[in-house]
């Protein structure tokens, strides 16, 4: 009887279970029958496929065999359905504005939109409207772009590219950051176009965004700046002058920043180099209508959610190099606590000629450098109010490795996008990785105010092993006089 009774206890809960995972489908199927947007909505076995796939993932990379995406791309065809489709003209298009909102077409947020002129491998013969984006998982299904002229409207294959590396964090449930290439037919090229993104071949949507065309060429080399949302309750105003007139020091020709929040005495010097016409301010919040707006509650999401913050970051800065992309040759995406010194030339410019003639003829995608941080000491000089990050005179020893915590200068004659640290896609196969400068060419000084959490192992090396920093006193005299000029003009 005991043994009769365990067997029936056994099968009793092989049917509970059964029923359980059934009832859990079922709701799920009603649940995601109900949401606006499905992709978004509770699916156990989905979830429950891509958490196995992550872990899989993972096993390769360790054993080295997971995939890494190419960073380049093939020639696609142009799949273009102007007599198959009839879609209505957009009711609303959204121009481009520094108050930055994100424009939503069914799962997909938009950001911006640029015409690409260059040649690339993609479609070698047909310039491309580049649309920045985000959504929630990579989307597993074609994607359409629905572009359209004063005139006349047509439908084409996109190709869409997340700018992303797998091995970085192979889990896909968060907002991606994506580059939706929209092939322009060649009687449309030249005409001024909207696009909107769709899942569906001839789906029309209410609302587009306008294309823009960013300016001319210019002769001579230029260096734009690129800085990620900035999200700061504390006042900045003295740090971020001194950092400002270093980037002007070292030959940055304009300074794009992106701003979430910051505190009334930062925003006032923020608004001062604006009206100089001397940096760009672009105000963003973040994507879809489930994320925080409340800068509050926005600051702490992002600080609770990193992996998340890190995809965010992407947008803004493959904004900025889509911004300079006729204008400048390259872009320098840095932080406000980072700080790219030449230690062989007397600016940026010397030092990427340089770079680019000890390349041998090879096609730059970035040029690296490498990462040596400065934490807080008490060995600081008299002016250190007004001159926070040159007073820091003290440094580690010993450089981090290279490519670890590097910066770039990003060319925008050879990338399609860009990552934190480096050029991301190509636009051509010949195209090589990036250029690393040997530490006594230049570094760039990182102030930070303890030792990064991804640094732990090298953490006591790194805070123990210390040494004078000289590489800024050549430069000292002028950047003083910099600031306090600029001090006095602001009235602090």
């Amino acid at each position: 009887m005991r043994g009769r009774s365990l067997w029936n206890s056994r099968r009793l809960l092989l049917l509970t279970s059964i029923l359980l995972i059934v009832g859990i489908i079922i709701v799920d199927y009603q649940l995601d029958k109900r949401v606006s947007h499905p992709v978004n909505g509770p699916d156990v076995l989905r979830d429950l496929n891509e958490a196995l796939d992550a872990m899989d993932y993972l096993h390769d990379s360790k054993n080295g065999r997971a995939f890494i995406r190419p960073v380049f791309e093939e020639e696609s065809e142009v799949r273009e359905y102007y007599w198959r489709c009839s879609i209505e003209k957009p009711k609303r298009i959204i121009l481009p504005s520094t108050n930055h909102s994100w424009t939503t077409n069914g799962d997909f947020h938009l950001f911006s939109a640029y015409v690409d002129t260059r040649a690339n491998s993609l479609y070698p013969r047909n310039q491309a409207v580049q649309v920045l984006a985000m959504r929630f998982r990579m989307p597993n299904a074609t994607v359409y772009c629905n572009l359209h002229s004063e005139e006349r409207s047509t439908v084409v294959e996109a190709t869409v590219r997340e700018i992303w590396q797998r091995g970085w964090d192979p889990r896909g449930d968060f907002f991606v950051p994506l580059l939706i290439s929209c092939p322009i037919p060649r009687w449309m090229e030249g005409e001024k176009v909207s696009v909107q993104i769709s899942s569906g071949m001839c789906a029309s949507r209410e609302t587009a965004i306008s294309v823009s065309v960013p300016p001319s060429p210019r002769k001579d080399k230029k260096v734009a700046v690129c800085v990620k949302g900035l999200d700061f309750q504390e006042d900045l105003s003295a740090s971020l002058i001194e950092w400002i007139e270093w980037q002007f020091l070292f030959g940055a020709d304009t300074i794009t920043i992106y701003v979430y929040t910051v505190s009334p005495a930062t925003e006032r010097v923020l608004r001062w180099y604006e009206g100089q016409g001397r940096i760009e301010l672009i105000w963003i919040d973040l994507p879809g209508d489930d994320s925080p707006h409340i800068p509050i509650s926005q600051s702490v999401y992002m600080k609770r959610n990193r992996q998340q913050k890190r995809r965010h970051e992407l947008i803004p800065y493959n904004d900025c190099l889509y911004r300079h992309l006729n204008s400048h040759d390259f872009v320098l995406i840095v932080d406000i606590d980072e700080i790219v010194v030449p230690l062989e030339h007397d600016d940026w410019i010397g030092l990427l000629n340089s770079a680019e003639s000890s390349a041998n003829g090879r096609v730059i995608s970035s040029i690296s450098m490498r990462n040596v941080f400065k934490f807080p000491r008490n060995e600081t000089f008299t002016n250190s109010d007004i001159l926070p990050f040159y007073s820091n005179r003290i440094r580690s020893e010993r450089a981090s490795k290279r490519g670890d915590y590097g910066k770039s200068f990003s060319s925008t004659r050879t990338v399609a996008t860009v990552f934190n640290h480096f050029a991301l896609h190509r636009l051509h196969k010949n195209v090589t990785h990036t250029l690393h400068l040997p530490e006594r060419t230049a570094v760039k000084l990182h102030y930070k105010s303890s030792c990064p959490v991804e640094s732990r192992a090298e953490c006591p090396d790194l805070t123990r092993n210390m040494v004078v920093d000289e590489s800024l006193d050549r430069f000292a005299g002028k950047i003083e006089e910099r600031v306090r000029e600029v001090r006095k003009r602001i009235g602090l």
